[in-house]
């Protein structure tokens, strides 16, 4: 289920009021540095059954992956590092080849 369909409002309404612009495989939400994400609520994702690719893979991504520092950077403002259980280094570049990212 894609979030617009979650949310009820129609594709062309989800992509301009989430400012959504074509990335290069995917629809992509500009986010400011200093703002979250519109969907972020203190409980957690508010579209988490529609959450996007960009979001289910967090915090996987490559450059969060390139060291231990960029790791240990980025588990300073992600409450989820390091609170659930541990996901194999193989589960987590399949998925990552599975997502084409």
């Amino acid at each position: 289920e894609d979030a617009a369909e979650y949310l009820g409002i129609p594709q062309s309404k989800f992509k301009k009021e989430f400012k959504l612009t074509r990335g290069r495989s995917t629809w992509e939400m500009d986010v400011e540095e200093d703002l979250p994400c519109p969907f972020l609520t203190p409980q957690g994702c508010g579209i988490h059954p529609a959450k996007p690719k960009q979001c289910r893979t967090y915090p996987f991504w490559k450059e969060n992956l390139a060291s231990r520092n960029d790791w240990q950077l980025t588990a300073g403002f992600c409450p989820g590092i390091d609170a659930g259980p541990r996901i194999p280094a193989t589960a987590i570049r399949q998925d990552l080849k599975d997502f084409k990212l």
